[in-house]
């Protein structure tokens, strides 16, 4: 979050500017919205169900079998 989101998500410029004096990190991801202790939890599920999935190269590996199966069971039809 950029902007007033992210300053009203802190709790508005004073919380904001002691958090910066007292080095106070928030992890913070422009594609989630939530806090800075929901974002890890988004990414770390994100990055659970990515391990489960093929990658491109193989996907299209995949699609090419699928189309030569389908084109020979129709040839045989």
């Amino acid at each position: 979050m950029v902007g007033s989101g992210l300053i009203r998500l802190f709790g508005g410029w004073p919380e904001v500017v002691s958090m910066r004096r007292h080095d106070n990190r928030k992890m913070s991801d422009e594609r989630i919205l939530g806090d800075g202790d929901f974002v890890p939890q988004i990414l770390e599920e994100a990055e659970e169900q990515q391990k489960h999935q093929f990658p491109a190269h193989e996907r299209q590996q995949k699609v090419r079998e699928l189309i030569g199966k389908t084109g020979e069971s129709r040839k045989s039809s």
